[in-house]
């Protein structure tokens, strides 16, 4: 008798374990989301974590999960290094607020006031979802990922509002990244690992593949989506193939990956300058170990907040430039982990990129809002070849001529005589020519869709009103960004029925494009049945969103810039 009872206990110990695993197999986590007081209870794979009910401006439902760890700290030894995983955490962790950013160096116009919660332990992201798949048939939704501008060193996510996209049922996903000399220093020689800001944004992305699925997204469905230097950041994950399979579609508004802002010229002097300014006795001369060992000991607040000395040959030709001190460098493809390996214009045309649908655009006039005076226009019309990219391929011999016919574009006179001349050649030299060059390229391989904005209204605040000369376009850089995601959004002002309309054709078309890789899929009457036509190689076609839509060819001077370009610049091509 005690036999059989020992054999029957053991058999039912066997069946246990069979349904269990036949449960975890079959239902996957039956336990998985639920609800605690309220808030879901979802769990990853490093652990489980706690979420908190929200509404969108117009009363939707969703559910925000915010500083989720996508990385290790990186502090420590883990300073100016490539990030790594996190460690997975018992328990439930709390993800109902955002207490932390990377440190910032923020532009000399913005207010200077620290952010308390800036912290060198910083790599979290947030993500916001419409639904939770509360069943094994749930249908997951595409996801849009938005990397926030900053020229490079400045930004963090709070600042946008993603509403517009949630009441469409699109996941959100936001995140922070290392930028400025803690992301972008390097000494090119793999002591301090260059381009980690794109590094920790690819890390990001894999995070999204193996996790975004318990959030009720879609990891087939991947949009990146960045303005200004977010996204050159987006076009460099299109283009390297450390990216590969992480993204379905991108969005690049107002700036480009192959434009030459977006390279630094000397990394590794502009990282012995910060050695140097912050010790008098560290020399250019010392090794790579011995500032890893300087910048090891400092503050990580203070490193980040160096003013340092770049001399005029690092500094872009044009007299009034502002460096770009902290952008990406072209990595050595025999490097471990090499993210960016150049030439980025000649990788475009030739193909060698991500082949996935983008949507591309400008705003009317991007130098709308920088105060361009006659002394800097004479500054240039006294050495005309500054206006030539110094880091373009072209002969010295034929630089002279280049840039005689490049301002002819603009105007037979002076550029001093001529002030909206030179506004629009400014728009066109830093924003604008590459971005539509970057569309001609990709149209050869993929989808693309360019559009510019026009529309000026009332929330286009973003900008103070500035005295310009006459015959220039209306919004300057960034201005489209109160109507798709509240930045920096004034709230005593009250948008007009125009206001509204232009945000709910915005949200539409980028909206549809997430979605559908494709802006106008039907003719809808909120976008007065337009259909927004893609660039091919052979038209430059392009959606206005003014106030009216309107389907145009050859936006700006791009027609006559291809033509200067093609003649003069040489391959290998980097930038435009």
């Amino acid at each position: 008798m005690q036999v059989m009872s020992k054999i029957f206990y053991v058999y039912c110990a066997i069946s246990a374990v069979i349904f269990a695993y036949w449960l975890k197999v079959k239902v996957k986590d039956p336990t998985f989301p639920y609800f605690e007081n309220g808030n879901p209870v979802l769990k990853i794979h490093t652990g489980q974590i706690r979420g908190h009910p929200l509404k969108t401006e117009n009363g939707k439902s969703y559910y925000a999960f915010q500083e989720i760890p996508y990385a290790a700290p990186p502090v420590g030894e883990l300073r100016f290094q490539e990030a790594i995983q996190p460690e997975p955490w018992s328990g439930i962790l709390d993800t109902t607020k955002n207490t932390k950013v990377c440190y910032q160096k923020k532009p000399p116009l913005d207010d200077q006031t620290p952010d308390p919660r800036e912290n060198e332990d910083c790599l979290y992201l947030n993500v916001f979802t419409p639904k939770l798949p509360l069943e094994e048939t749930s249908s997951l939704l595409p996801v849009m990922v938005y990397i926030y501008g900053g020229i490079g060193q400045s930004g963090e996510p709070t600042e946008y509002n993603f509403d517009l996209f949630l009441e469409q049922d699109i996941v959100v996903v936001t995140l922070n990244f290392r930028s400025g000399a803690l992301g972008l220093l390097t000494t090119k020689d793999g002591v301090f690992p260059a381009n980690i800001a794109l590094k920790d944004q690819n890390l990001a992305l894999k995070w999204i593949q193996s996790n975004i699925n318990y959030f009720g997204g879609d990891p087939s469905k991947v949009t990146l989506a960045g303005h200004s230097s977010g996204a050159v950041s987006v076009g460099f994950h299109v283009i390297s193939k450390q990216s590969k399979g992480l993204l379905s579609r991108a969005i690049l508004q107002s700036a480009s990956p192959i434009a030459h802002i977006g390279i630094t010229v000397d990394a590794r002097h502009n990282a012995f300058a910060v050695g140097k300014a912050l010790d008098p006795n560290f020399s250019f001369t010392n090794s790579s170990t011995d500032l890893l060992r300087l910048l090891k000991t400092l503050p990580a607040e203070k490193i980040m907040r160096t003013e340092i000395e770049v001399p005029p040959h690092l500094r872009g030709n044009l007299p009034y430039n502002v460096p770009a001190n902290w952008t990406m460098t072209i990595e050595d493809p025999t490097e471990k982990n090499a993210f960016l390996t150049g030439p980025f214009h000649d990788n475009v045309e030739d193909g060698n990129i991500n082949k996935v649908p983008i949507l591309i655009g400008i705003t009317d006039e991007e130098m709308m809002g920088i105060d361009l005076t006659p002394e800097m226009a004479a500054s240039v019309d006294n050495n005309i070849t500054c206006i030539v990219n110094s880091k373009a391929n072209i002969k010295e011999e034929k630089k002279l001529a280049f840039a005689t016919e490049l301002r002819d574009i603009y105007t037979k006179v002076p550029f001093q005589q001529n002030m909206t001349a030179f506004y629009k050649f400014n728009s066109d030299v830093i924003f604008a020519s590459a971005l539509i060059r970057h569309a001609d390229l990709h149209s050869k391989h993929a989808d693309t869709y360019f559009y510019q904005f026009s529309y000026k209204g009332h929330l286009n605040g973003l900008l103070k009103p500035l005295k310009r000369p006459p015959g220039l376009g209306r919004n300057g850089h960034c201005e489209e960004l109160p109507y798709l995601y509240k930045y920096r959004w004034d709230p005593d002002v009250i948008p007009s029925p125009s206001d509204i309309l232009t945000r709910k054709r915005l949200a539409t078309l980028w909206g549809n494009f997430i979605k559908y890789a494709n802006p106008t899929p039907s003719r809808d009457p909120v976008l007065e049945k337009k259909i927004w036509p893609k660039v091919t190689p052979n038209e430059l076609n392009y959606l206005d969103i003014d106030h009216n839509l309107s389907v145009r060819k050859d936006p700006r001077s791009y027609k006559a810039w291809k033509q200067r370009l093609e003649k003069y610049l040489e391959h290998p091509i980097t930038t435009y």
